[in-house]
Formats: C-alpha cells, sequence, structure tokens
C-alpha cells in the first residue's frame, strides 16, 4: 500500500464511522518507522499517546498536530492496519468531541463507549479492543467482586 492508499483507507473510515468529522477538525494520517522490533520507541513526540500491541507501537495520535501516525510496516497488513487506524482515529474523535485526554484517561470510559460503537457498526476487529481496554476501566469494586 502507498502514502496515497493510506489516506484512501483513512478518508473512508472517516466518512463511514464519523461522518467526516476527523478531517473536517484537520486530523491527518501519515506512516513512519515507530520501532525496531525490539519494543523501543525510535522517536516519541512528547505531544503523543502510544498505542501498544505486543510491546511495540503501532500508533500514535497526536493531539495539537491534529496528527495520527502509523508504523509503516501495517500498510502490508491490512487488518492490523485497520484495527490500529480505528483505534488512533477512536482517540483523534474522543479529544475533537470532548477534548484533550490525560494518559491516564487515554482508554477511559469515553474511549470504550466510542470503541463500542464503532464495533457493532460491524468492525469486528475492535471487538478485542473492547474486552481488553473495558477490563481495565472496571470500577475496583467490581473487579473484586463486592
Amino acid at each position: 500500500m502507498q502514502a496515497t492508499d493510506l489516506d484512501a483507507v483513512f478518508k473512508l473510515l472517516d466518512d463511514l464511522h464519523f461522518n467526516g468529522r476527523l478531517r473536517e477538525s484537520g486530523w491527518k494520517i501519515a506512516s513512519g518507522l515507530l520501532h525496531r522490533g525490539n519494543g523501543r520507541f525510535v522517536r516519541c513526540e512528547p505531544d503523543s499517546y502510544a498505542y501498544v500491541l505486543h510491546k511495540r507501537i503501532w500508533g500514535l495520535t497526536m493531539p495539537k498536530a491534529r496528527m495520527i501516525l502509523v508504523d509503516s510496516r501495517l500498510l502490508a497488513e491490512a487488518p492490523a492496519l485497520r484495527m490500529v487506524l480505528l483505534h488512533e482515529m477512536v482517540h483523534a474523535q474522543v479529544m475533537t468531541t470532548q477534548g484533550n485526554r490525560t494518559p491516564k484517561s487515554a482508554h477511559g470510559r469515553r474511549f470504550i463507549k466510542e470503541l463500542r460503537r464503532i464495533a457493532r457498526r460491524g468492525e469486528e476487529c475492535l471487538n478485542s479492543e473492547v474486552r481488553f481496554y473495558a477490563k481495565g476501566a472496571r470500577p475496583a469494586a467490581r473487579r473484586s467482586g463486592t
């Protein structure tokens, strides 16, 4: 996949799930090498929140720059690219509609609610994301069974 194809996928998903609001709000997409394979950052902007999958960074959302960055190695992996891109687009959507987030709230209730909405719209690749983040977002009393 080429960068122009990535732009087309971003546009398609933005139109399909966000009614074009991300592009209207100035969000853009780019790709780059985010890690060397050992789980460490090649580069981390201070204005970014990392999406970590299997101890590696595959996507970043940079709110001040209104930029989503996905690892270029995902361009050859359409299902993984779709999941990572949707994950980052949900971050962008939450920031666009509800303001910037803190790292602590990055995967909080608003994020999970938006993931669920998109998963219900047929993006089954997000079901594992919903389960993973919903586990961590439960109040302590629910986890302990009290």
